[in-house]
């Protein structure tokens, strides 16, 4: 973005002189350098001043009149009394500085106060208006990482130089400093009594003293803390021979606002004789009514006072004032300066402002990476970052097809050099094969200042980072991932810097289990801390929160959880300490609960944070209504905290949720242009104010209009119209995130041509996860018993609420109406898995539905041609089974008593009638069986229920497999009580009119690795498994889902009276629960799907008649937005930029 600001052309003769009344040692010169007239582009913290964002709207100009100039008397002498001031000048970015002198008498030796109201066009809001600043300096605490600790691992800068430390203990901050740039004759820095505020003394070789803070009365400091110093300010400075000038600040209003304004400098006073500071310089304010904040300390700094008048005198009475007149800035709406009027001079200034114009210039840069190969535009992962160092954005792009790391590295003068980092992991381009953090966040992973990109290979377990070493990438491995973590790449990631070391870590929440985990970047490793446990189960459709807000119990299994959608994660500062913390807003409930943020103050914890968990707000009915408007989260007001930020696409209307006191309230904030198609947000500083803007690229016009924040709303602006931008068409015609077609990677394992032959299939589909966007995508034989030559795909389109048929290269709509597996009480039966159920000859998806006084397990299927139907599968009457529930009963769906199609076999546990103790239902149709052999009806009756009321609480102790494993031509069931320490294996065998079931004798240990925690509830077994044939009957294949350090598969050998375990290590490989028609399962070796041989104990290749296939989707691409838009500073001028760029776009477009 180019910030462009009209430049007032004026004439007059400007005298280049300046005169000064100051002298004395060149530390005093050195000092009021700073103080005084500022050099173009020196920034600190003034006295009166809350640190506020860099950069201006406004452009200065100053013109010198006297009326004086008018008057015939006058004329022998016209330039007498006047005040003269040196022209604006530019500096090499462009920025404008403007000095204007507060004339003082001379002190002793050369000890006074040097004083100038400066300008700089890049300033921000002070005590003196926007641009304008007048200081004394001051010695500030930095932050080296992040939020600021106050201790030892902060740094400190005095008047904007960095200070270096280089004497004094490590554990505390006390010691002597020097600035980190140097100057010939360089002074010393002391700091004494930390503990209690500390003391700065700066001291110079010509023996000149100079006190920072030397009370609480001159300090910055925690109100709830007063030993906690941010910010010391001048108090006294005395050269050798005793000559001294102080200075006093207006505390009254410190403990309310936090803040201090020069109130009064003393000057000509001498310690040795006693002779006392005659000579004063006084600063008077006055209030203002646009007050803003500053949250740098880690505590809310209010500035709410303008300096309205300056006088100088003695004690024998005032000697002259200057007056500051003060207008209001069209642009900003904030005070500037107008002019300053004075009793010392005949003249005096006239400021000129003009309106700020500022225009999104559009740069085509020729992407030289555009021949690259690329299958889908979802499979290049593009990073942000300043990867070489130069602090100037730059673009990392890694194309799986090629396995290269090419990168785009921004160039002050805008465009790019395109270079390549590296050339490794090609193929490497789905989930089971490498996950980079979430958001493709990118961080300074090894504390060199630059960017690095960090990923986790599945088949390894290994974190690798891909360090940055000013040339290239080099990949380091990070370590793997800890026993005992789960699956990371399932959590919600908030990255941060949490242990304040530099280095990138995340903190993670895990909603299956609630745990909050603290990933940690040690520099060569992760380490994983858990901090917490709160909020499980809250995306599922059947939440309901004990005291901690916590579900233990879930019946809901879906991958994401069916309420995803209903709960929002912001982050902010919504409590004013300077710290992010984590808000959590509950659709369904209206609840709105804040995690504080707090660190830690015992250092020797390794957890460096506490989260305090608030329940800010319950909304009521139309403020949750708000919520189902475009969000935005960011400090809009300008009162230091977060807000929400909601806007209503029907009215325009903008809402702000002020955030105040633990609590949000509304109100109409703004309202957008009227008639504006928006297709795009866009959020940044756009004006260099600091504030957070809003815009949107606009269809109706071709425009982009920037919301420009206010302290009361926004303030439209037209930024661009288009000219030698983008086409408007193809490239500016884009949906809004929600909307977009997200074209994703799916992979399906299945078996065909009964069961002969297994085809690996990667396929695409809309992976838009929003409620009514995207598609369910199911892969399978759904036509033909073998369709290894020509896949097939059944497409659930949520847009439509219509299946979809893809086969081979032909692409069918609608060839199923009226169904949608996502209706409340519809549950897909392993996890949508196709599979064969009513046919033998041909794939199927089977669901259930609760419809009323019966239960149906009911299948998607063929009915002629690509015609699809809905047939049931078999029906649980609520007078055949008591309190059937497919959530906690016990059941089997199997070739139970045909081997043409499967019946299902429900456990009436409830039911007291033992003749009745087993349902059979399915196409042939439906029969009790009783239980004979080795296992009661007794034991059978309330086999789940805890306790004596009624329930099944116990269901997830038993493990329920179904298939032929002893050779008897049909399915048998094999239930394993795993209630006690050792697992007891019972097989049942399916006769007439009962169950026979024999208890197998375990040859060694043989147990089921899943407990109450770890329990996969989308199957009855709790584990996934798939079926080994051996020379008679069938052994069970699964892995250890109990095992984090490494894969191990383990076969159980089932015979009519035995059980017996064979373990399996197949080394370092990736594994999905995806298994061949023979049992064997499918693992990543080496970036490819491969096969882990079981009777050879060996890794395969993927061959006949095993087939490895790829579907596309021709029909997709062409709803594909492929362009990535993006935003961060990549000229280097400090103002957000955009960028429209796509891998295989010939011309990246940036404004």
């Amino acid at each position: 973005m180019k910030y462009w600001k009209r430049m007032v052309v004026y004439s007059a003769i400007f005298p280049l002189l300046l005169t000064s009344c100051s002298g004395g040692s060149d530390m005093m010169n050195r000092l009021f350098r700073f103080a005084g007239v500022l050099p173009s582009g020196t920034s600190f913290l003034s006295p009166g001043s809350a640190p506020a964002p860099e950069g201006s709207d406004l452009f200065s100009i100053s013109t010198n009149y006297s009326e004086a100039i008018d008057d015939p008397e006058t004329k022998a002498d016209a330039l007498a009394g006047a005040l003269f001031i040196a022209p604006p000048e530019p500096n090499n970015f462009g920025a404008v500085s403007l000095n204007y002198p507060i004339q003082v008498p001379a002190g002793r030796a050369g000890v006074q106060p040097s004083l100038a109201l400066s300008y700089s066009s890049t300033g921000g809001d002070g005590w003196t208006g926007i641009g304008w600043s007048i200081g004394l300096g001051a010695i500030t605490r930095t932050p080296e990482y992040g939020a600021l600790f106050y201790d030892s691992r902060d740094t400190f800068t005095w008047n904007g130089k960095r200070l270096i430390k280089v004497s004094g203990s490590t554990s505390n901050e006390n010691g002597v400093y020097r600035p980190e740039i140097t100057e010939e004759d360089f002074a010393l820095l002391k700091l004494t009594n930390i503990e209690n505020g500390g003391t700065w003394e700066v001291l110079d070789s010509d023996g000149t003293k100079t006190i920072f803070g030397d009370s609480s009365s001159n300090r910055i400091y925690d109100p709830n803390q007063i030993s906690r110093t941010y910010s010391w300010y001048l108090s006294k400075t005395e050269d050798r021979n005793g000559n001294y000038m102080q200075v006093t600040y207006d505390t009254s209003n410190y403990s309310e606002k936090r803040n201090l304004y020069v109130q009064e400098i003393k000057y000509t006073g001498n310690s040795r004789s006693g002779f006392p500071a005659k000579q004063y310089v006084k600063f008077i304010t006055k209030s203002r009514g646009d007050s803003y904040v500053s949250m740098a300390p880690g505590f809310t700094m209010v500035m709410d006072k303008l300096l309205d008048k300056i006088e100088v005198g003695w004690t024998g009475g005032k000697l002259w004032t200057y007056t500051m007149v003060y207008d209001t800035s069209f642009d900003s709406g904030r005070p500037i300066l107008k002019t300053v009027e004075s009793d010392r001079h005949t003249t005096k200034p006239d400021f000129k402002y003009s309106n700020s114009s500022r225009i999104l210039t559009w740069q085509n840069i020729a992407n030289q990476a555009s021949s690259e190969p690329e299958v889908l535009p979802a499979s290049t992962e593009y990073f942000e970052g300043d990867f070489n160092g130069d602090a100037i954005s730059d673009i990392v792009f890694f194309n799986p097809q090629t396995g290269n790391w090419k990168a785009a590295e921004g160039r002050k003068e805008g465009g790019y050099n395109f270079k390549t980092y590296a050339n490794r992991y090609k193929n490497y381009d789905g989930p089971s094969k490498i996950r980079f953090f979430k958001g493709n966040v990118s961080g300074d992973f090894n504390g060199d200042g630059r960017s690095d990109i960090a990923f986790y290979l599945p088949e390894t377990r290994d974190f690798i980072v891909a360090e940055h070493d000013g040339q290239v990438f080099q990949f380091r491995n990070y370590g793997r991932l800890m026993s005992g973590i789960p699956d990371i790449f399932r959590m919600e990631w908030f990255p941060g810097d949490y242990d304040g070391n530099g280095l990138s870590d995340s903190l993670l929440f895990d909603e299956p289990t609630g745990l909050w985990t603290l990933m940690l970047n040690k520099g060569s490793s992760f380490e994983f801390l858990k901090v917490g446990k709160k909020f499980q189960n809250v995306f599922r459709g059947d939440y309901s929160p004990n005291a901690n807000l916590d579900s233990v119990s879930t019946n809901d299994t879906s991958i994401d959880g069916k309420d995803r959608a209903k709960l929002k994660f912001l982050s902010g500062d919504y409590n004013a300490d300077g710290l992010t913390d984590i808000s959590l807003y509950d659709q369904r409930t209206g609840k709105w609960f804040v995690g504080e943020n707090l660190r830690n103050p015992d250092k020797s914890d390794p957890i460096y944070f506490k989260t305090n968990w608030v329940l800010y707000k319950v909304f009521t009915a139309p403020e949750q209504a708000l919520f189902s408007n475009d969000q935005f989260s960011g400090d809009f007001n300008g009162d230091g905290t977060s807000d929400f930020l909601l806007f209503d696409r029907s009215s325009g209307e903008w809402t702000l949720g002020e955030t105040v006191n633990r609590t949000i309230n509304f109100k109409i904030w703004s309202k957008a242009p009227q008639f504006k198609t928006i297709t795009r947000w866009l959020q940044g500083d756009f004006n260099g104010d600091g504030a957070t803007d809003v815009g949107f690229f606009s269809e109706s016009d071709g425009k982009f209009w920037i919301g420009e924040a206010t302290s009361n709303g926004f303030r439209y602006k037209i930024y661009s119209d288009m000219s030698y931008g983008p086409n408007q068409e193809r490239v500016m015609k884009t949906p809004l995130p929600l909307d977009e077609v997200k074209p994703t990677k799916g992979f399906g394992v299945f078996s065909t041509s009964s069961d002969s032959k297994t085809v690996l299939l990667d396929y695409q589909y809309d992976g838009n996860s929003n409620p009514g966007k995207g598609e369910i995508a199911y892969p399978g034989c759904f036509t033909a018993n073998d369709c290894s030559a020509s896949p097939e795909l059944l497409l659930f389109d949520r847009r439509t609420g219509v299946f979809d048929f893809k086969k081979g290269s032909t692409f069918t709509e609608a060839v199923l109406t009226g169904f949608n597996p996502e209706t409340g009480g519809i549950v897909a039966i392993n996890n949508g898995k196709a599979d064969r159920y009513t046919a033998n000859t041909r794939d199927e998806v089977l669901f259930f539905g609760d419809f009323g006084t019966t239960s149906k397990f009911f299948v998607v299927t063929q009915d002629s041609g690509v015609a699809f139907k809905r047939t049931d599968l078999a029906s649980i009457g609520d007078s055949q089974v008591v309190s059937f529930d497919i959530n906690s009963s016990g059941y089997a769906i199997d070739y139970f008593d045909s081997t043409s199609s499967k019946s299902a076999l429900v456990l009436n546990d409830l039911t007291t009638n033992s003749a009745q103790r087993f349902l059979l239902t399915g196409p042939s149709g439906t029969k009790y069986l009783t239980t004979a052999g080795d296992v009661l009806d007794s034991y059978l009756q309330n086999l789940f229920q805890v306790g004596s009321e009624t329930n099944r609480n116990r269901r997830n102790l038993f493990s329920i497999f179904s298939g032929d494993f002893s050779g008897v031509g049909k399915a048998q069931l094999l239930l394993v009580d795993r209630t006690g320490t050792t697992h007891k294996w019972y097989l049942g065998t399916i006769g007439t009119s009962a169950i026979t079931f024999k208890l197998l004798t375990p040859t060694g240990t043989v147990s089921v690795p899943v407990s109450t925690t770890v329990y996969d509830k989308t199957s009855q077994a709790g584990i996934q498994y798939a079926l080994y044939p051996e020379v008679s009957g069938n052994s069970i294949v699964y892995e250890d889902p109990t095992e984090p350090a490494s894969i191990v598969f383990s076969k159980i050998r089932i015979t009519a009276t035995t059980v017996t375990r064979t373990v399996y290590n197949p080394g370092l490989v990736g594994f999905n629960n995806q298994f061949d028609h023979r049992g064997n399962p499918i693992i990543v070796s080496d970036g490819e799907n491969k096969v882990y041989d079981l009777s050879q104990s060996k890794i395969i290749s993927a061959t006949s008649p095993v087939f490895a296939l790829s579907m596309d989707r021709p029909d997709l691409m062409t709803k594909v937005y492929p362009f990535q838009w993006i935003q961060g500073d990549y000229n280097g001028d400090g103002l957000t930029d955009i960028g429209i760029i796509h891998l295989k776009e010939p011309t990246w477009y940036f404004a």
